[in-house]
């Protein structure tokens, strides 16, 4: 008799694209059963039942880059998908404002072991005229190769929040790259585009690139591209790099660049700037034409900024530059000052504890003050972040529920992340039971102590 039930796997690592799955089952007499299976993993589908949706209203921004604070009307954007089979999720997306509306259904299929398709359908309606576009693509990815295929057309009324009926746009416009991958060639990738618009010229580009692994800590890649605008001459462009990772977050980038007939060879050394408070520093060096251009920046960075100095020397011209950033929050009743706040970010409590190492995804970010608490600047949105403290930096007579915890934080937000610790009082001596004024032992007793509310 054999029983069959479902079998759960927990942290597969999973790679987008073609693959297969193989299971090997054997018994205590050593009997095995090979079962195989093949998959298409990708992130522009749903699992069945499960919905993806995003409404946001605001106001259409005015005069970017010019001004600031400069806003028109209100508008909303919407998309909305739902996982109608584990092959097949389908929605709308929608754009709306006083003077524009623009909507139309999307979907996403699966081809079995042949990629998926990308379908969308828009119709636009602004100052009376009425519009419409379609978006077709198609993308395989597999262990060897990845290719990808789109192809856009837009009437010459279409509009949205962005573009009015009046602007120039492109009645077609088609992409196509091709990647071929291997461990030990390394990988090549070649990209064909073109656009032909209503009344501008048409535009048409080549993009060629390969990147091989030398060794763990070198990697050398080099591109080549071809760009041409209808009645213009066409641009040729190649660059070739080499980038060489030093040691203790040290790296090296020496580059060689052929652009319209000059010859530019350049020298970068960069430290990346810790996630904790520590030194980073970039030097370059340029020489173009017998020109040389020289640059350098050291930061350091604490709780409380970032504070860099630079020097720049453009043919005969040189500068000296110095600059600080912060960030200013407020959180929990408190106000605190901190480095740029880019993102998310929060506030983590380990009880009235100083000194408790913080960590971000294993990267010590900060440690806490007095009153037990520190600010971590930069978390990422919409994700799992995960959040650490080091379990030596606690005294003994302190009970720790978690050293871990996960929080997910919507976009630009502030989160409280507790570590709830609680410190043990022990007692030492010898209880009495008082009886007519004699001290007696206090044995075959109970007590009951009562503290607060506990």
């Amino acid at each position: 008799m054999s029983y069959v039930g479902e079998f759960l796997f927990n942290d597969i690592p999973g790679e987008v694209g073609l693959g297969s799955t193989k299971i090997v089952i054997r018994d205590i007499f050593g009997a095995e059963r090979v079962i195989t299976r093949p998959f298409y993993y990708s992130d522009h589908l749903l699992k069945q039942g499960i919905q993806e949706y995003s409404y946001s209203f605001g106001f259409l921004r005015k005069d970017f880059g010019e001004k600031s604070f400069s806003y028109g009307g209100p508008a909303l954007l919407a998309l909305h998908n739902y996982g109608f089979t584990n092959s097949l999720k389908a929605g709308y997306s929608m754009e709306l404002s006083k003077d524009v509306i623009q909507v139309g259904p999307t979907a996403s299929v699966l081809l079995p072991k042949a990629g998926v398709l990308d379908i969308a359908l828009t119709m636009s309606n602004s100052d009376g005229k009425t519009g419409f576009g379609g978006f077709f693509a198609h993308s395989f990815r597999s262990k060897y190769i990845h290719t990808v295929f789109s192809l856009t057309s837009l009437t010459r009324d279409y509009s949205n929040l962005a573009v009015r009926p009046s602007d120039d746009k492109p009645s077609l416009q088609y992409n196509g790259a091709i990647g071929l991958r291997h461990k030990d060639l390394g990988s090549i990738v070649t990209q064909y585009s073109a656009s032909q618009f209503y009344r501008g010229h048409g535009t048409s580009g080549l993009f060629l690139s390969y990147n091989k692994v030398i060794t763990k800590r070198a990697t050398f890649f080099t591109t080549a591209s071809w760009s041409e605008v209808e009645g213009s001459e066409i641009k040729k462009e190649l660059f070739c790099g080499l980038h060489i990772y030093f040691g203790r977050d040290i790296s090296g980038l020496f580059s060689y660049t052929r652009r319209d007939g000059d010859n530019i060879k350049g020298a970068t050394i960069t430290k990346s700037i810790p996630v904790s408070p520590g030194f980073g520093f970039r030097a370059e060096v340029e020489n173009s034409n017998d020109h040389t251009d020289v640059a350098g920046d050291l930061s350091y960075q604490n709780d409380f900024g970032i504070y860099t100095i630079g020097y720049r020397e453009f043919g005969e011209k040189d500068s000296f530059t110095a600059s600080v950033s912060g960030g200013m929050g407020l959180i929990d009743g408190s106000l605190f000052l901190g480095r740029p706040l880019q993102d998310s970010f929060a506030k983590v409590k380990v009880g009235d504890v100083e000194g408790v190492r913080i960590y971000s995804y294993g990267n010590e970010v900060t440690k806490t003050d007095s009153n037990g608490e520190a600010i971590i600047p930069a978390l990422l949105t919409f994700h799992d972040n995960r959040i650490d403290i080091e379990n030596e930096d606690i005294p003994v007579d302190y009970n720790i529920p978690t050293l871990t915890q996960y929080i997910n934080p919507s976009f630009r937000s502030g989160a409280l992340v507790n570590f709830d610790i609680e410190k043990i009082q022990g007692f030492i001596g010898i209880i009495y039971v008082l009886v007519d004024g004699e001290k007696l032992p206090a044995e075959f007793s109970v007590m009951r102590v009562q503290l607060e509310d506990k």
